[in-house]
């Protein structure tokens, strides 16, 4: 993860953000298990899918930063309290645009508690160890001299390209498609709902993959239609300048919680060949998700 500095003439500086320390294992249902501790917070994601879908809900809380430890406690939902015992270190080694101290890496066996039940059951994990890492270090600053914010190539959508479409519900809900770019082209459906609970963060979010047939919409872009796969349900309608742009039966189940509606009278939408109606800032957090718990 990454924070952009003040850019010099002609140049990007970005400063990598500290270290963390992480595992995972496999829970009941077909679920994967994913801990991680950055900075002062502890995320526990819970993910499972196939080839061509995934779901995930990541349950984030305060916790105090402890070297090679893990703490962390969820509520009702379990707890973690885990210290890594190292079996390999490795040094690493910075870039000549780079500068600060090199992290160190600790991988080995993370001993303790790991206690985690879902929302109804959905998937539980109760395990006394997990192959994991640690990460120790600095903040590392690194210097593109030919890389402006902003830079890189342009791709202006054609009319034949499908249009990218995106639907919110304040800042708790939100539905989104777009062309996947590959040589057999797809769509991609991706969904997300976000909730606290005290001072515990909850966000869920789906993925999905179709044929082109699951997306249509008018040449002028004034209408379209979605009818995703599993794990959505249900399709939902686009009309431009409607009092209700983006109305039917579209649901999704998240991890923990089922048939969320992903259309109604409270959503705005948006349907553009640019990538301002589109998923694509969301759809990477999701496969930074499903990475994380692969």
């Amino acid at each position: 993860m990454l924070s952009c500095a003040a850019p010099a003439a002609g140049s990007t500086e970005r400063i990598f953000s500290p270290p963390s320390a992480s595992f995972s294992l496999r829970a009941s249902n077909g679920y994967r298990i994913s801990v991680e501790r950055f900075r002062r917070r502890v995320s526990l994601y819970a993910v499972h899918g196939g080839k061509s879908f995934f779901a995930g809900t990541s349950y984030t809380v305060p916790s105090k930063a402890s070297a090679q430890r893990i703490d962390a406690r969820f509520g009702r939902f379990g707890h973690v309290s885990v210290k890594l015992i190292t079996e390999r270190m490795h040094k690493g080694k910075l870039e000549e645009q780079c500068t600060g101290k090199p992290e160190t890496t600790r991988e080995g066996t993370f001993v303790g508690t790991i206690r985690f039940r879902g929302e109804g059951g959905y998937t539980s994990v109760d395990a006394q160890h997990a192959e994991g890492r640690q990460s120790s270090g600095v903040k590392i600053k690194c210097v593109f001299p030919n890389l402006r914010p902003g830079s890189g190539p342009v791709v202006h959508g054609s009319r034949q390209d499908p249009p990218s479409f995106g639907a919110f519900q304040g800042r708790q809900r939100f539905f989104g498609v777009e062309a996947s770019g590959g040589r057999q082209r797809s769509m991609l459906f991706t969904a997300g709902y976000s909730e606290r609970r005290g001072r515990m963060e909850i966000f869920r979010n789906a993925f999905a993959e179709a044929p082109p047939a699951s997306f249509a919409f008018a040449g002028d872009l004034s209408s379209a239609t979605v009818q995703p796969p599993l794990p959505f349900t249900g399709e939902a309608s686009y009309q431009r300048g409607s009092a209700s742009p983006w109305l039917g039966s579209l649901s999704v189940d998240f991890p923990g919680r089922e048939e969320v509606q992903l259309a109604g009278p409270r959503f705005t939408a948006r349907l553009a060949r640019d990538s301002s109606g589109s998923s694509v800032f969301l759809l990477r957090s999701l496969r930074l998700s499903r990475d994380r718990a692969s």
